[in-house]
């Protein structure tokens, strides 16, 4: 699994700290992507890189996002399940922003939260109450529309 870059991020996760992964290889192909770099087959390693920067920021941060699915594989969602096993044992939530218009599999119950939907420039981002995208908290197998919390009254 590939990432291009990753940033200390406070927009990802309301109320959380993340350190965000920018994964690469993105299959979505959104019109009106506001990261087309990330399509390409760019960056390192992330499976090499993450331990040293997770104990890097660990006192930083309160959540670790991965912004992407890479190539959506069955290796690629190991890896994924592999990395929040390792986030656990930081005790920090994990999240992961899809960009697929689908519904939450059983690969992605591995996450604390997942936003699904790809970015529809007619319904807006996920911050308005007309935005096509979810993000839902994941409990033990269940799953809860959290969308609201993007929401400012």
């Amino acid at each position: 699994m590939l990432f291009f870059d990753y940033s200390i991020t406070h927009l990802e996760m309301p109320g959380d700290i993340c350190l965000t992964f920018y994964i690469s290889e993105c299959q979505n192909r959104c019109p009106d992507c506001h990261s087309q770099d990330l399509w390409e087959p760019v960056g390192s390693e992330l499976p090499g890189c993450f331990v040293p920067l997770l104990q890097l920021y660990r006192q930083r941060i309160s959540c670790v996002c991965f912004l992407g699915e890479g190539r959506n594989t069955e290796a690629e969602h190991a890896e994924f399940a592999s990395l929040c096993s390792i986030v656990r044992q930081y005790e920090l939530k994990t999240c992961l922003y899809s960009g697929r218009d689908c519904e939450i599999e059983d690969w992605m119950l591995c996450f604390d939260f997942v936003k699904i939907g790809s970015y529809q420039k007619e319904f807006g981002p996920i911050t308005e109450t007309t935005t096509n995208q979810k993000m839902y908290k994941i409990n033990n197998g269940q799953y809860i529309d959290v969308t609201h919390i993007f929401w400012s009254s």
